[in-house]
């Protein structure tokens, strides 16, 4: 999503303070920390040290690698935790353009391998566009390597700077799932290596490997309503402590109708 400025603002520290209890109170116990880039924060592990507190476990970190670094590896082992860090990569020889920062796919590689040498699990998600979409195979089977377990694949968002920058990059629907239907028999070939989800298209784990999952078909689901599976289970709270059903919905005229988390403190 677009940020120029930081538009929706920074959470403070006495605010982040205040509404972990209302998370434990609430009933919370399994949060994902993200960004934007939480990890810039001066306070990042005063808010780990008040949700460990609270009870509350950190399933995930959500960070583009530049700052994880053997010292906060080394702090949150001493806590007794190892949180998964998804950290995006977005194709072979690729992840630099759409960064647009040179050393960026080095920067995330050493995330990786660091992560994997220190005994934290590891996920990741790749954005396919026009440019990248050869990629796909040497992408996943590169992440494997690095010891990553999982990566969601998934089409570029038309929003933010994609919108000021695509050059008609973006792939349409049909030729995403074109791609996508190319690329599963090479991962059957290499030995389904990562657990993979294809956008909301195909989905299979290499630890059960007579299955898979076409998340579109679902004969249970009220075919006169679509809702996505995060939105049923997990809140976000945004930048400027909305509580929301999806991080996605950000960008949406929907979010001003959403509560803030500290509208009664």
């Amino acid at each position: 999503m677009p940020a120029p400025d930081a538009k929706y603002g920074e959470l403070s520290h006495d605010k982040i303070m205040k509404m972990i209890p209302q998370l434990d109170e609430c009933g919370i116990k399994l949060v994902s920390l993200t960004g934007g880039e939480p990890l810039v924060r001066n306070d990042f592990l005063d808010i780990v040290d008040s949700l460990l507190e609270h009870n509350i476990f950190i399933v995930q970190i959500y960070s583009n690698g530049v700052l994880v670094n053997e010292k906060l590896l080394d702090e949150l082992d001493s806590r007794g935790i190892h949180p998964e860090f998804n950290m995006s990569y977005d194709g072979l020889c690729w992840h630099d353009w759409l960064r647009g920062i040179n050393g960026a796919e080095d920067m995330v590689n050493r995330a990786f391998a660091l992560c994997r040498e220190k005994g934290f699990p590891t996920s990741s998600e790749m954005c396919l566009h026009r440019l990248n979409r050869h990629t796909i195979r040497e992408s996943v089977n590169h992440l494997a390597s690095l010891g990553v377990k999982s990566v969601k694949i998934g089409g570029i968002s038309e929003s933010g700077e994609w919108e000021k920058h695509k050059e008609n990059n973006t792939l349409s629907i049909t030729e995403l799932f074109n791609e996508f239907l190319s690329y599963i028999p090479n991962y059957y070939e290499d030995n389904m290596p990562i657990t993979i989800q294809l956008s909301n298209f195909f989905s299979a784990n290499p630890n059960k490997p007579d299955e898979f999952v076409i998340p579109n078909f679902r004969d249970n689901v009220n075919q006169d309503s679509f809702i996505c599976g995060c939105a049923r289970f997990v809140i976000y709270i945004s930048p400027e402590g909305r509580v929301m059903p999806c991080m996605s919905m950000q960008e949406l005229r929907f979010m001003i109708k959403c509560p803030f988390l500290l509208s009664r403190v």
